[in-house]
């Protein structure tokens, strides 16, 4: 299971959202704007719980037994966040963002510029070794090196970092790493396409040529690798259709699966290597429920169908996804126990949200968004934060699913939580409240980027946020 990533991903994709964003007054992606989610990851301090990354409004996730909100301020202002990854000291997170890299050593409660880093560094993707969560490989650009791409490396849980290497002129557009082989990491770019069998410490390059074919490395993407078949799949991204590509020797041959018709957004397998199921970017869903039985086409379970992941349980199945509220969705988190077929609320919108992060009183995560609520949508205030725009005929939103539970029946609780539960009770009056305090309104241009990003731009990959676990 390998959930992706977000940064311009592909030539099409990219034009089409640069031209909607530059041509509409008013388009900003900053907090106020019309939040989606990004990506849904499991880091392990959570024990099962979701965590959901956002691109204009920062993180929500499970910490006790209702959501919370990081407003992404508290890391750095109007800050889009990449990735959230829980190092191997407890308490300590390491967050990559367009602004660059932060370390908290207080459950996410203050935040500060990681040293090992230059300040004009923008995250892109990052990566942590399951086993060892200190290991990480960092996609990012420099703005001071002329715009230039590099792959960073920290042993130390961002505390330092060596590189950049396979330094480039374009993006890296997606990092891969095999969870049954997590030394093993994939790479692919406008400049080529690489392998690495040590955690990232070297890199070797690979041709994707499927059937004996050339393509342009710019349009491959690598999406997730078959359970116990040691296979990696992946993408050559086009117009009007993708083809669907897989290796069975690491990288070294390459066949054509099948073509999708839209650009691919992620590709997920059931525990057993033997289901399949695509997500588009515009909202189609591919499956094939046999390794040698065909693949069927169809529309996605609700608009702006995304963010496509199996959950962290081995062995288990369940399936996780989110949606866009704005684009008429019933909810933004749900989940599947039969392969995606039925999806069941898990939460309906982010507004529903009113719990800040559970820190001292004067803490960022507390104070940096006063006055502003979670999922805010357009004409919406903090004394109406369920407020949203939805379709005449959409019926009642299905009642949220209770959080997900932990193998032991437990949800997990912060630290913060567990030593002193006045720490909760500020956080969740006054300005950690935001149905006690008035918000501000985003403008029409935002609204109408994000839709026009939503329905053709889908999840921009300028650093598609990817599980901390699989790169």
């Amino acid at each position: 299971m390998n959930p992706r990533p977000t940064p311009a991903r592909g030539p099409v994709r990219g034009l089409l959202v640069t031209l909607a964003l530059a041509g509409l007054p008013g388009a900003a992606l900053a907090h106020g704007a019309q939040p989606r989610v990004t990506a849904i990851v499991f880091p392990t301090p959570l024990q099962g719980a979701p965590l959901l990354l956002t691109d204009t409004q920062g993180v929500f996730g499970y910490f006790g037994a209702e959501p919370r909100w990081l407003c992404e301020d508290a890391i750095a202002p109007n800050a889009n966040v990449v990735a959230m990854v829980a190092t191997a000291v407890p308490g300590a997170w390491l967050v990559a963002t367009s602004l660059g890299v932060y370390l908290s050593t207080d459950d996410a409660c203050t935040f500060a510029r990681t040293p090992g880093l230059p300040e004009t560094l923008a995250a892109t993707q990052v990566s942590a070794h399951p086993a060892r969560p200190d290991e990480l490989v960092l996609l990012a650009v420099d703005a001071a090196a002329g715009g230039g791409y590099g792959v960073y490396r920290s042993l130390d849980g961002g505390r330092t970092f060596s590189g950049p290497d396979l330094t480039a002129a374009a993006p890296w557009r997606t990092l891969l790493r095999d969870p049954e082989s997590p030394e093993r990491l994939y790479l692919s770019g406008d400049t080529g396409t690489y392998r690495s069998d040590d955690g990232g410490a070297s890199w070797v390059p690979i041709t994707v040529t499927p059937d004996g074919a050339s393509v342009n490395p710019g349009s491959v993407e690598f999406l997730a690798t078959r359970p116990g078949a040691d296979e990696v799949w992946g993408v050559v991204q086009r117009v009007p259709e993708t083809l669907v590509i897989r290796s069975p020797d690491r990288g070294a041959t390459w066949a054509s699966v099948t073509t999708v018709p839209d650009l691919v957004d992620r590709l997920v397998f059931d525990a057993a290597g033997e289901r399949a199921l695509i997500s588009t970017i515009l909202g189609q869903v591919v499956r094939r429920d046999a390794s040698d039985g065909p693949w069927s086409v169809g529309p996605g379970p609700v608009p702006g169908f995304g963010c496509l992941t199996r959950g962290p349980v081995t062995g288990d199945d369940t399936l996780y996804a989110c949606a866009d509220p704005f684009l008429t969705a019933p909810w933004s988190l749900a989940r599947s126990d039969d392969f995606g077929r039925t999806w069941r609320s898990d939460l309906s919108a982010l507004t529903a949200v009113s719990q800040r992060w559970a820190c001292a009183a004067e803490s960022p995560a507390v104070t940096a968004c006063a006055g502003l609520c979670p999922g805010l949508a357009p004409g919406a205030t903090c004394d109406a934060p369920d407020a949203q725009v939805t379709s005449a005929d959409a019926g009642a939103a299905p009642a949220d699913a209770a959080p997900p539970i932990a193998a032991d029946g437990t949800l997990a609780t912060d630290a913060a939580t567990e030593a002193d539960a006045s720490v909760v009770a500020a956080a969740s009056a006054g300005g950690g409240d935001c149905r006690t305090t008035p918000g501000n309104r985003p403008g029409p241009g935002a609204l109408w980027a994000l839709v026009f990003a939503g329905l053709f731009g889908g999840r921009l990959r300028a650093g598609r946020p990817r599980s901390p676990w699989a790169g």
